[in-house]
């Protein structure tokens, strides 16, 4: 029998384990296990965490000498979790009946497209759909986006006008990739009139043109969440509300209320409530709601516009406006949504009130990929569209085109167990496959080991590169021993997660010049770049700030004349009159800004020259944008991500960047895939996350991310975990429950 302990210093945390021996007979080192004398279970340094037989094989994978079936988990719900999984099976059943099995084309009519040759039965029918509104149901990997593709073109080959098609995505650049796929298959350039984009970007320009309606004009400036942040922040210090300790609690910083008044407004919670999951204490309550109710304010009287508003205004607008809602519902002849399993409430109600009682929308999704609540995603839009749209109708799509017969079985058992959710069972196209492996070790570290030395084995039986594989985890901080492994075995990877372009700080610098350029009463910008201005503090800012308040946004700055910085405000007025009303392209105002800016930044940094790197890309980028109004709303609503990003990873290189691995949280891994996939520390707890225990809608979640995970799949899945992984105080060390499910056939051990 073997016993494994753990230490508990004086703070109660977990220092270390060991198994059966005594420190005092050998030297102890981290997270080694270590076979020496028998150690007394009544050690007075040690506490008994379990028992077990399991044998250790040479590298430190732990045999399962029970079957993973055989664990048992008890949960027990709240009697409203159990009613409201009952009412959302019912309202799913509705859906289940009103499944369309037959396509709708038009066989008389000649069309550039042969519909029914390139596209699979399912999809056909989703495509052929245009009568009733159409709920689509398109399983992970089973060609979701060339629906979506396929009807757009579908629509405009039946007449309607490209202009009066609204496509919307949760992201520019896979509205924008649908669109330019559309124009190859159409050759058609009607085809980029086609009004695609985010939820937000497409509010931006529905406010800009028909805001006047609801009273918003169409000059407002949109803020990202940065200057959200400065500007509640700003209202703090207004306020005098002191950043201190309170019961044992820091004063939350200006992100941290940005993120819960964020939250509270997506997922439609009161602000107390968001508070006290935060913190457990109403202590900050009417401090945090004081600094909400001063932003809310500051915006309306500064013409400026969050994220969130640009919702809650179309919405509202839509709702409460009959004008308004008509001139929106008059340009709009088709409304198609990608996935719709990620809207929150206002998004639903936006494409509810647009669509009215007509029957012109399609929406896109898979409730078994709704993983985004803590954004206000709302998984129940998706089981509620028969709610939204009574006359609706539904296709699933269940052919795969990504992963082997193995993998789908194993998949297709964690989703079948769920709770809440339309039923569904995806079918491979590709028959063969490999089956999952699920490996236990008696560590992390001897488990970040074999997930490295498989990496290097695979990528040279398979002739992968390292591109091909991924890395996926619950959380950021379980990755840390894998990182550490790829890096010991000179593999190069990348973490999902770096710096992002927008957010560098030099960037943020630059867009702050060109907002003043835009609107000269915009102080946050003017704090911004008046705080690298030497001299000049908090307090002198304000002074500046006033005075060109006082003059109606006129820059001059002539009573500043006796300071030691009115050197650099005369060259801040320059650069304002040498650009504003000449009608200059945005980069030729960015190329305006550099060398004052270079100065400046030289003083504060002493990688300038790297920095400055970054901002000439910038004003390459603007370059691609007609008017500095288009480019900053732009640059605002859908940032340059991927390309630009910064790696917070060693080991790595731009060369490099394209063959790496990549090591991500499961969020960021949705809607991509890996032809190997390895899950790590899928321990319960770890996954699903013990704070999600006892809550039927947050287990449900947990589930999802799980079946998301390994459906990014093509061939190889392997699932591993440590024995036990020491973790604030706790210690983890069953396997994930969502495998005690799962039939043993589906994989191997």
């Amino acid at each position: 029998m073997q016993r494994i302990y753990y230490v508990v210093c004086e703070n109660g945390m977990i220092r270390d384990s060991m198994s059966n021996g005594d420190r005092k007979h050998k030297k102890w080192r981290p997270r080694d296990i270590l076979s020496v004398p028998q150690l007394e279970d009544s050690h007075k340094d040690y506490e008994l965490i379990y028992e077990t037989d399991e044998q250790l094989s040479e590298d430190g994978d732990v045999t399962l000498s029970y079957d993973l079936q055989n664990s048992s988990y008890e949960d027990t719900f709240t009697e409203e979790d159990e009613d409201k999984a009952k009412a959302l099976k019912t309202i799913s059943s509705r859906i289940e009946n009103t499944l369309v099995t037959q396509s709708s084309f038009d066989a008389t009519k000649k069309y550039r497209i042969d519909y029914q040759k390139e596209l699979n039965p399912e999809q056909c029918i989703a495509v052929s759909v245009l009568d009733k509104p159409l709920l689509v149901i398109a399983g992970a990997g089973s060609g979701k986006t060339r629906v979506i593709i396929y009807k757009v073109a579908y629509l405009i080959e039946n007449g309607f006008d490209p202009s009066s098609i609204v496509l919307l995505s949760f992201t520019r650049k896979a509205s924008s990739e649908m669109i330019e796929r559309t124009h190859t298959l159409l050759q058609n350039d009607a085809v980029k009139r086609v009004r695609g984009g985010t939820f937000h970007s497409f509010a931006n320009r529905t406010l800009r043109k028909y805001g006047a309606m609801v009273g918003i004009p169409s000059n407002f400036t949109i803020i990202d969440v940065k200057d959200a942040e400065d500007i509640i922040d700003l209202q703090r210090q207004n306020l005098e509300i002191k950043a201190d300790m309170r019961d044992g609690y820091k004063f939350p910083s200006k992100s941290t209320i940005q993120k819960m008044v964020s939250r509270s407004r997506n997922t439609e919670q009161s602000l107390k409530r968001i508070v006290d999951e935060q913190y457990n204490s109403d202590v900050f309550l009417k401090d945090i709601e004081a600094i909400y109710a001063s932003f809310q304010t500051y915006k309306e009287k500064k013409n400026v516009l969050d994220y969130d508003d640009l919702l809650e205004k179309l919405r509202d607008g839509l709702k409460n406006n009959e004008q308004f809602r008509a001139a929106i519902q008059r340009s709009i002849q088709y409304v198609l949504v990608d996935e719709y399993q990620d809207t929150n409430n206002a998004q639903r109600e936006i494409i509810e009130l647009m669509v009215g009682n007509r029957s012109c929308v399609t929406v896109v999704g898979d409730d078994s990929q709704s993983i985004y609540a803590f954004r206000g995603a709302n998984y129940e839009n998706i089981l509620r569209f028969s709610e939204s749209f009574p006359q609706g109708v539904c296709v699933k799509i269940e052919e795969n085109y990504r992963s082997g017969k193995e993998v789908l079985d194993f998949t297709n058992e964690i989703i079948k167990n769920a709770r809440i959710g339309l039923k569904k069972k995806l079918r491979p196209q590709n028959a063969t496959g490999v089956l999952p492996v699920i490996k236990r070790f008696d560590d992390a570290n001897r488990e970040a080991e074999y997930i490295a030395s498989t990496i290097q084995m695979l990528r040279q039986e398979e002739e992968n590169r390292y591109s091909d594989f991924a890395v996926l985890t619950r959380t950021s901080w379980v990755s840390g021993f894998v990182q550490t492994a790829l890096m010991r075995h000179s593999i190069p990877f990348i973490v999902v997660g770096g710096i992002k372009f927008s957010e560098r700080r030099h960037i943020r610098d630059v867009l702050a010049f060109l907002r003043v350029i835009q609107n000269p009463v915009d102080d946050v910008s003017w704090h911004r770049i008046l705080n690298i201005v030497p001299g000049v503090g908090r307090v002198r800012a304000s002074e500046i700030i006033s005075s060109i308040v006082t003059q109606n946004g006129s820059i001059n700055f002539q009573e500043f004349a006796h300071t030691s910085f009115y050197t650099v405000l005369t060259q801040y007025e320059q650069l304002y009159q040498s650009v504003v009303g000449k009608d200059m392209p945005p980069k030729k105002i960015v190329e305006h800004v550099i060398p004052v800016y270079r100065t400046l930044l030289a003083g504060v940094e002493d990688d300038y020259e790297t920095r400055m790197q970054d901002v000439v890309m910038l004003a390459d980028i603007a370059g691609s944008y007609p008017s500095l109004s288009d480019f900053l709303s732009s640059f605002v609503l859908d940032p340059p991500s991927d390309r630009y990003r910064e790696s917070a990873t060693p080991l790595i290189n731009p060369e490099q960047r394209k063959d790496s691995v990549v090591v991500s949280t499961i969020h960021s891994a949705k809607g991509l895939e890996w032809r190997t996939v390895f899950l790590p520390v899928v321990l319960d707890g770890v996954l699903p996350l013990e704070k999600s225990f006892g809550s039927l809608e947050a287990l449900e979640e947990e589930r999802r991310l799980f079946y998301v995970a390994s459906s990014r799949v093509k061939k190889n899945l392997f699932i591993t975990m440590p024995r036990h992984l020491p973790s604030w105080g706790r210690t983890y060390t069953e396997p994930s429950r969502f495998l005690s499910e799962i039939d043993k056939n589906t994989y191997s051990i």
